[in-house]
């Protein structure tokens, strides 16, 4: 059984490396950067549950109910991101504030068969 477990993590791991390496990815992440004195990554792989979370000392911004929202105006870069993570199984957690920095946590966790 964690044979099993192992191997779809891998490939999961493996489409999200992919999905971050495409252009949006990389933009959302100079973006991110740019906007922050210090920015933090951290990654965390335990027996059920992934973590990648991002974190920067930035500006902040109010969290939109959707990253959709964000759209209209052209900002796309939430929106990759849930996309990228939908698309590996995972979820998007968005936590940020005026004035307050930005945490972007990443989270894939373990199904069982």
């Amino acid at each position: 059984m964690i044979k099993n477990r192992t191997h779809r993590t891998k490939q999961r791991v493996q489409l999200a490396q992919k999905s971050v390496k495409d252009q949006g990815g990389r933009q959302s992440l100079k973006e991110l950067e740019s906007l922050a004195e210090q920015t933090m990554l951290h990654v965390n792989f335990a027996d059920r549950e992934s973590k990648l979370e991002i974190s920067d000392d930035g500006i902040g911004f109010q969290v939109p109910n959707s990253p959709t929202d964000f759209a209209p105006s052209g900002h796309f870069g939430l929106l990759g991101i849930r996309e990228r993570a939908d698309l590996i199984g995972a979820r998007l957690e968005v936590e940020s504030a005026l004035g307050k920095g930005t945490r972007l946590r990443v989270v894939l966790s373990e199904v069982e068969a």
